[in-house]
Order: structure tokens, then sequence, then C-alpha cells
């Protein structure tokens, strides 16, 4: 009888676990599949792929112009991550300090962005970079520059631009670790004699880790290809979709790393909770 009801039990589910497992073989899977079968056609003479099987798109990751496009993109990652977490961490938990009145306040201000569309939001970037533009005209006004600067569609701009679209995602992140905190083991920490810094090193860090992780998966595996498409060669690379296709499948493998890491590192210090920081000696 129990069997037959444990049996029961896990047939009753497939209703509601089936949506799941549709979304992620038609939105996940099959896609991945498109494009690692894609990698191996080659490009049609005006538009599209023929289908014939080669191995010259992943020969060609290897010559200089596809091997920089694809280096330099994890460098424009990097360096984008970087200053996400610089601004988002902060951001994050100092707004899960608040009382509850300015945490509305805050998320708000966080949320309002997402109302329009991105490709709108990005263009405000322009309105702001180009010649002549808000900040040209900000900086002849305090007498800075004599002159207009060209800054739009250079190195700093495009970090600026991924910056501000993915900051919101480390601060949420954050956000969402910081607020669940117990604040009386950093009460205990500070009461044992530990400093401000040693307190939030040994408590508040590990325990908001998760947050922070998953803040930055979500901002460099989607940098990657966002940096790969900012590059000045990436029109060469996206005209050919094969070629395309070929570039994007290494990635795979780093974001299952980076992900399976996650993992890991959560699955650590969520059980231990508060009993991994008495072994942490404070003083």
């Amino acid at each position: 009888m129990m069997k037959k009801s444990a049996g029961a039990g896990k047939g009753s589910q497939w209703p509601l676990l089936a949506p799941i497992y549709i979304f992620t073989l038609l939105f996940v899977l099959l896609p991945m599949l498109y494009m690692f079968l894609l990698s191996f056609l080659t490009r049609a003479e005006v538009w599209g792929v023929d289908f014939h099987f080669t191995l010259d798109n992943y020969r060609r990751i290897g010559e200089p112009l596809y091997r920089n496009t694809f280096l330099e993109s994890f460098r424009l990652a990097f360096l984008s991550t970087v200053l996400v977490v610089l601004l988002g961490y902060p951001y994050g938990y100092f707004m899960a300090r608040m009382n509850a009145v300015w945490k509305k306040r805050m998320l708000l201000l966080i949320m309002i962005p997402f109302w329009t569309s991105a490709l709108i939001r990005l263009y405000g970037w322009i309105i702001v970079f180009r010649s002549n533009g808000v900040l040209d005209k900000v900086l002849m006004g305090l007498r800075i520059t004599e002159k207009p600067l060209k800054l739009l569609y250079t190195y700093p701009a495009v970090v600026v631009g991924m910056v501000y679209a993915l900051l919101p995602f480390m601060i949420l992140a954050v956000y969402s670790s910081a607020e669940k905190m117990d604040w009386t083991l950093v009460e205990a920490a500070r009461d044992l004699g530990a400093s401000s810094f040693r307190a939030f090193w040994t408590v508040t860090f590990k325990m908001t880790l998760p947050g922070l992780l998953s803040g930055i998966i979500l901002t460099f595996i989607p940098s990657t290809l966002w940096s790969r498409t900012g590059s000045p060669h990436h029109l060469v690379i996206s005209a050919r979709f094969p070629l395309w296709a070929s570039t994007s499948i290494p990635r795979t493998p780093l974001s299952i790393k980076a992900i399976s890491l996650y993992t890991e590192v959560f699955s650590i210090i969520l059980p231990l909770g508060a009993s991994t920081f008495p072994r942490t000696p404070l003083l």
C-alpha cells in the first residue's frame, strides 16, 4: 500500500512538472541543439546556410581576427562584472539594512527602468555620450573641456552601457541574501570583540556570498555575449551564422561550470548556517 501510494503521489506531480519540462525542452535544449548543429554547417552565398558538414568553423576560431574578438569579449565581460560587483554589492547590502519604507522606495527605483524597453534605455545613453550631448554640455559648462569629446562608440561607453544594463541583477541578488540574514549573528560577533570589518568578513560576507555568486553568474554570462556584439568585428562574425554558432559553443561549458560552482558553494553555506561562523576566529 505504501509503495502504491508513493507511486500515485509521483504520478500526481506530473501535471505540475510537465510545463517546466516542456519549457526547458522548447526554450533551452532545442535551441542549444540547433546552435550545435548549425556550427557544423556552411554559410550560404547570399543568406542563410547550406547543409554541408564541415569543421572549418571551429578551425577558424583560432584565426587572429576571431580569436582576438573572442578574447576581447571575455576581457570586457570581466571588467564589466568587476564594476557591477563594486557598485551592486554595497547598494544591495545597505538597501537590506534600511527600514521597510525605504526598502520599498529603493526597490521601486530599481524596478522603474524595467518598465521601458532595454533598447530605449540604452538609446538614452547615446543622447548622453554623443557629440554635443548632455555630458559634453555639462563638461564644457564646467569648463573642464573646451570642445566636444568623442565618447560615443568608445570602449568606456560600452562598459558604461553594460554596467547600467546588468547592475540591477546584482543589486537584487545581493539584496535577496542580505535581507534574509540573521543580523543577531553580526551583533554576536561584535560582542565577542570583533571589529566592524572582521564581523562583516566572517559573518555578513559569508551569508551573502550565495547572492553575490548568483549576481556574478547573471552578469558575466550574458555580458560575454553582449560584449561580443559590441566588438568592432561583430558584423563580420554575425553575418556568418555557422561561425557565430561555433564561437558560442565553447561558452556552454563555462556557463555550466559557473552554475555548478554556485550550487556547490550554496549547498555548503546554506545547511551550515550559523554553525560555520564560530569556527572562524573573530580576533
